[in-house]
């Protein structure tokens, strides 16, 4: 049985938002848990509820947990691609540049691919886009290539 995407969706909505709007919301100190939870459930949220989030969570990560880079990273990752689906490129690109440093200081070769993909999605640059695709081919990151191919399909 399929399952209607947009259905899906709203459901998990439905489960996620009291998580935020009745208990998160409100709370000044994230453990790293409920970073980590929130950064998972991200995309159920609306744009602004999602900016909120990701402002409380790099406010918590680089005030309590400035050792966590790599939720850091995860979690900016995450904001790029909210970005580009509310056709906020120029955000996007801000956001992914700034994050290149950090990627490569954690030796994160794979995401960093994936932002120079996503750079080039938001500059219309698909030849460039596919060729990050086709490098994460070849250090066997599959799945990820396969995702990103993908949104180098929406996007362009």
């Amino acid at each position: 049985m399929l399952i209607n995407n947009a259905a899906a969706h709203a459901h998990a909505r439905e489960l996620v938002q009291p998580i935020w709007f009745n208990y998160l919301r409100n709370i000044e100190v994230f453990t790293i848990t409920d970073i980590t939870i929130l950064n998972s459930i991200l995309f159920a949220f609306d744009y602004q509820t999602a900016n909120e989030i990701i402002t409380k969570i790099i406010t918590n990560i680089d005030n309590r947990y400035p050792f966590m880079k790599e939720l850091k990273a995860n979690t900016l990752i995450n904001q790029a691609i909210i970005q580009m689906k509310e056709h906020q490129f120029k955000s996007a690109v801000s956001i992914l540049n700034s994050l290149q440093p950090l990627l490569k200081s954690l030796r994160q070769y794979d995401k960093l691919l994936v932002a120079n993909a996503r750079i080039a999605i938001c500059q219309n640059d698909k030849q460039m886009a596919l060729d990050q695709v086709s490098l994460l081919q070849k250090i066997d990151a599959a799945k990820l290539a396969i995702s990103l191919k993908q949104e180098v399909k929406q996007f362009l």
